[in-house]
């Protein structure tokens, strides 16, 4: 039992990213749908939804997952919006590229552009935004 918690104590932080990732990714589809339901385009939805979500996840990740302590508390969120939209950068030029270029089935690409898109905001929010020391 001890070394079970122990290994849980270990995958902590890959949990929790995983939880608010979750929880992230819920806010932005729900807000998306809200502000389309009023009448705002898809382009100003979708802002809207993507500029709460990523400060959803800024404030989880600071303080539950990677637990910073870092005084910049601007620092860390400018440095954490930037490497968010560069992953949503990433993964539009992806899914442009593999589905409307090369004609790939479009659900396969976005699968993998998630996959490569979660891998990459967990290994700069632990290395870029949220470094120890």
């Amino acid at each position: 039992m001890k070394v079970k918690i122990l290994k849980l104590m270990k995958n902590r932080e890959i949990i929790m990213y995983l939880i608010f990732g979750g929880l992230t990714s819920l806010i932005s589809i729900v807000l998306y749908e809200l502000f389309c339901f009023f009448g705002f385009s898809n382009l100003v939805s979708n802002g809207i939804s993507l500029f709460f979500s990523i400060l959803f996840a800024f404030l989880t990740n600071r303080k539950w997952v990677f637990r910073s302590s870092h005084s910049s508390f601007w620092g860390e969120c400018g440095s954490f919006y930037l490497s968010r939209l560069s992953t949503a950068l990433f993964e539009m030029g992806f899914m442009y590229i593999f589905v409307d270029l090369i004609l790939f089935d479009g659900f396969l690409i976005k699968i993998i552009a998630t996959v490569i898109v979660v891998i990459s905001n967990y290994i700069l929010s632990k290395f870029f935004v949220f470094r120890k020391g």
